[in-house]
């Protein structure tokens, strides 16, 4: 097993950052627009800020939710599979929907309500993948809510994975909810199989939205993913350092609310979304270098507190399947895999977080398979260490029928792509894409989803009336 990661904190650096956040928080706090929340936290020990919204958290009150909080929770998918949090668990997670899908053969294109289904089902086939993230309402064609409930319809249908969520209403919050339940057998408390993100707003605000937001999710067991989208010369410090220890103060911040709410309510750290604006133009650029230093940052500061941690750098900012797709998906992953991460995702994502597509989520799944390979390390037990078999083969002989060849010739002992091209020497010379986009239709076209039939109907059912109740 590998012994070490990557880091790019030392331990007394990580205190720095974290001592940091823990003075922006003391001495000027967050602006928390929740009333109820604001007394809450003022019964706490939280003092007033400079305005009436503004509330300052001393650090005591910060290490006391640190203390409070559920650090083992577990996910489940909807097959059964349980997911756990611990410092050596992962799953990995794939989004099925962006506001633009990059199609590997017609190009940049809108969504429509089939690819939630279709890419739902990929991801579903896809050995490594246990969480599943579909973003609410990308199908232009279709009224909002319209959009949000029949695309959560195709979404449960094509999937037995864990859900992941990041609504933008208390409505679609609530048809989250209500549809996971429903998929879950009657509790989600009982059965967790939803997973939410619940963002603070940067700089240093806990909107009244997703205070409420918040509240809904912790009410009913829902594991809550928290962490800003901080953007570095904009809604944060230029430095990196300062990005990160907003983006910490931000997390912490949030863990304190969650606390404050429900003590004991697990919560795992977030914060991957930090990441810089491009002085030049404004763009806001949700991969490279900077991101992916910040994003494992983010994972150190949490796991230093053995908080699960849901993260990954696997966008890219190209729109294409060039080499570039290729380089940043790699230097993305560089920084973060190796870490603490509980959850790693996210494949599919291309063209700066707002596109994706079948082709990006297999060529990520390749990607993910190899460096698991490295992650899991060597095994050295006394059979492979194969003393025996090179001295019964001796000097000048071969392996070709040594009896650890013949056992172990199909297992997983040397990792082989499915999608990789080997020098054909005039085979099948298709490219990776080629190759990955092929892969993906095979999947969609042949996989069939074990989803319970009846919890299907009843979601239909759901749905119906609820537009219905839209008129």
């Amino acid at each position: 097993m590998i012994a070490t990661g990557i880091r790019v904190l030392t331990e007394d650096e990580r205190d720095q950052i974290h001592a940091a956040a823990l003075r922006v928080l003391d001495a000027g706090g967050v602006a928390v627009e929740d009333n109820e929340l604001r007394a809450q936290l003022t019964a706490r020990g939280a003092t007033p800020g400079r305005t009436a919204e503004q509330v300052r958290i001393p650090s005591q009150l910060v290490a006391e939710c640190l203390e409070t909080v559920n650090r083992a929770p577990v996910l489940q998918c909807v097959n059964g599979k349980t997911l756990k949090h611990g410092p050596n668990d992962r799953y990995y997670s794939a989004t099925v929907t962006d506001p633009y899908i990059v199609d590997a053969v017609d190009g940049i294109r809108r969504p429509a309500l089939d690819d939630i289904a279709r890419h739902a089902r990929l991801c579903d086939a896809l050995p490594l993948i246990d969480h599943v993230h579909l973003m609410d309402d990308t199908v232009p064609d279709l009224d909002s809510h319209v959009s949000e409930l029949k695309g959560l319809e195709a979404f449960v249908a094509n999937t037995t994975t864990a859900y992941h969520c990041a609504p933008g209403s208390l409505e679609g919050t609530r048809y989250w909810i209500e549809i996971a339940e429903i998929m879950a057998g009657g509790s989600l408390e009982r059965c967790p199989i939803l997973n939410a993100y619940v963002p603070s707003v940067s700089p240093l605000t806990l909107t009244d939205f997703n205070t409420r937001q918040l509240r809904m999710f912790l009410e009913h067991g829902v594991l809550c993913q928290v962490g800003p989208c901080a953007i570095a010369g904009a809604t944060a410090p230029y430095p990196v350092a300062g990005l990160v220890v907003q983006s910490w103060a931000e997390v912490l911040a949030m863990v304190v609310a969650a606390q404050v709410i429900k003590p004991g309510a697990p919560i795992a750290s977030g914060g991957g979304g930090a990441h810089p604006m491009d002085m030049r133009d404004g763009a806001s650029l949700y991969s490279g270098v900077s991101k992916a230093l910040a994003s494992a940052a983010m994972v150190e500061l949490g796991g230093g507190f053995d908080l699960p941690t849901l993260s990954g750098n696997l966008s890219t900012l190209c729109s294409n399947y060039t080499v570039q797709n290729g380089i940043e998906s790699a230097v993305g992953a560089f920084g973060t895999f190796f870490g603490r991460v509980s959850c790693y995702g996210t494949m599919g994502s291309i063209a700066n977080a707002c596109g994706m597509s079948a082709t990006q989520i297999v060529l990520h799944h390749d990607l993910i398979e190899t460096l698991e390979n490295f992650r899991a390390g060597i095994d050295v037990t006394d059979e492979k260490l194969a003393v025996a078999s090179i001295l019964d083969t001796g000097p000048k002989g071969d392996f070709l029928t040594d009896p650890l060849t013949l056992r172990y010739m199909h297992s997983d002992e040397h990792f082989f792509s499915p999608c990789l091209e080997v020098c054909a020497a005039g085979q099948d010379q298709s490219t990776m894409t080629d190759r990955a986009t092929r892969r993906a239709e095979d999947l969609i076209a042949t996989h069939e989803p074990t989803v319970p039939q009846d919890r299907v109907d009843e979601v239909r059912r759901y749905v119906e009336r609820e537009l219905k109740a839209l008129g």
